[in-house]
């Protein structure tokens, strides 16, 4: 996907408000970052929400350390803005935030259709 929709006032999210307060900017900026990551990847072949690249990369990337970005994701994910799933990092919660307007592509719209059938179903 070439982009996806964030509240505006993410930033006031009570988990986000946390990240702020351990990490700042940077942690805010990582979490962001990741995100942009991950949305890159999914296509209707590729639905898995894996953040691939892995700290080394990531830290290079942002001019953090290892140590520090390997922190800062064991928060997101101890917070629940990630899984961790037999040590892949995923952000599952990015297929609840999908809509059709994001994508011309069939396959990506039953996708999409289908998560919104399931949280129907689920309320």
């Amino acid at each position: 996907m070439k982009w996806f929709k964030h509240d505006a006032d993410a930033n006031m999210d009570a988990k986000l408000q946390e990240v702020l307060l351990d990490y700042g900017l940077e942690g805010y900026g990582l979490f962001w970052y990741c995100l942009e990551l991950i949305t890159n990847k999914v296509t209707s072949d590729n639905l898995t929400f894996e953040l691939e690249h892995d700290a080394r990369i990531i830290a290079r990337n942002t001019g953090s350390t290892v140590q520090k970005v390997e922190e800062m994701m064991k928060k997101f994910v101890s917070l629940g803005l990630f899984e961790n799933n037999a040590g892949a990092i995923t952000c599952l919660k990015l297929a609840d935030r999908l809509d059709k307007s994001m994508t011309n592509s069939p396959q990506m719209r039953v996708f999409i259709a289908s998560m919104r059938n399931k949280q129907h179903v689920m309320t």
